[in-house]
């Protein structure tokens, strides 16, 4: 039986919070054009023309914030993470192995391919690699990039080897995101599987769930689930359905496709949201759903997060309780934007009390988890 291993994806951290770090961090992110959708010369100028002139330094001073003596927050949780991982599999007498990468910055994806081949026997015995974004929720500016710099820098990898591909591609998705490839030398096969996301899994939504109950809610606390947002054009761009459905009316989300289920971020976002309040047994009118991070003028899906605070003020919310189901692990999005900005936000509305449940990080439940659920795959 070949080994199985491992490889989470995260998005990614400045190697510090100083101003030259981030600028670079930045232009690494930006410049991608899954993240910044537009010919190349008019993203190259808007990335170093515009953003790159002013935003670094702003940037800096909220990584500055949370920033510790370990480091990146998203950096050490996903290490802590992979390492509990490892742990089980040691434990269990395991010949599975869980390695980490960052899409930008430090642990970059070659080094994560680098570490698993020099690391384990893969390229004598054969292997299964799984690549595991660490993306509850499919977006072409998170999934699909992890994806496509994965399947990049693995080829040249095994080219170098002398392996060569023997999949043909049958294995990609009409949309471009791969699930099955394959590389070979002589006898020696290594099959490459990928997972776009998991937002229905049992072993998230009992993690989440897990973390929110273990915060306890009281009667008179609404909750808050606080997502990633993405561009509008994002959304559309992915509508296959026809005739086309995704934003054409206000609840197109609650009854998504079969097509939207697999690539709708919003739809997805919307199933955690019932998903939540399912298994929590809430009244609808005891949580909702915002998306946060907007960046530039372009139209963003709705609702968005600071409007909501404005709106359950308005409906005589009091005390507030934020969760951030998009991140796994803790970040600057949810350690600045939420547990300190939107708290700030909340405390100038008027609001009593404002309690922010960290992501899921390297907790017991979701460790465990996620280690049978990746031993399942």
């Amino acid at each position: 039986m070949n080994q199985r291993i491992y490889l989470l994806v995260n998005l990614g951290t400045p190697a510090s919070p100083s101003t030259s770090d981030v600028r670079r961090y930045l232009g690494e992110f930006l410049m991608d054009p899954y993240v910044i959708d537009i010919p190349t010369p008019l993203r190259w100028l808007l990335v170093h023309g515009i953003i790159l002139r002013t935003r670094p330094s702003r940037s800096a001073a909220a990584y500055e914030k949370i920033w510790s003596k370990e480091g990146s927050p998203l950096l050490f949780h996903t290490r802590k993470l992979t390492e509990q991982v490892n742990t089980r599999y040691e434990g269990q007498s395991l010949k599975d192995r869980a390695f980490f990468c960052m899409r930008y910055g430090e642990p970059s994806i070659s080094s994560g391919i680098t570490q698993i081949l020099e690391n384990t026997k893969a390229t004598t015995d054969g292997a299964e690699i799984f690549v595991i974004p660490l993306y509850p929720h499919f977006a072409d500016s998170a999934t699909t990039t992890a994806l496509a710099k994965f399947e990049q820098e693995i080829a040249k990898a095994f080219v170098k080897r002398g392996f060569s591909s023997c999949s043909n591609k049958l294995g990609q998705e009409r949309d471009g995101i791969w699930r099955h490839l394959a590389f070979k030398k002589q006898q020696v096969r290594i099959q490459l599987k990928s997972v776009p996301h998991f937002y229905q899994s049992r072993m998230w939504i009992d993690s989440l769930v897990g973390s929110i109950k273990n915060a306890t809610l009281e009667e008179d606390e609404f909750l808050l689930l606080s997502f990633h947002g993405l561009p509008e054009r994002h959304i559309k761009k992915r509508d296959r359905d026809q005739p086309p459905r995704c934003l054409i009316s206000a609840n197109c989300c609650a009854q998504p496709s079969e097509f939207a289920k697999e690539y709708c971020y919003r739809a997805q976002c919307f199933q955690t949201l019932r998903d939540v309040q399912r298994e929590l047994k809430l009244p609808i009118d005891r949580v909702s759903l915002g998306f946060q991070s907007r960046l530039g003028r372009n139209k963003w899906i709705d609702p968005s997060t600071t409007n909501q605070l404005v709106q359950l003020r308005k409906n005589g919310v009091e005390k507030l309780v934020v969760a951030c189901p998009s991140f796994v692990g803790d970040c600057l999005e949810t350690l600045e934007e939420v547990n300190i900005a939107l708290r700030e936000q909340w405390t100038h509305l008027g609001g009593k009390s404002f309690r922010y449940i960290a992501c899921l990080n390297e907790t017991e439940m979701w460790v465990d988890n996620l280690t049978t659920w990746l031993t399942e795959l």
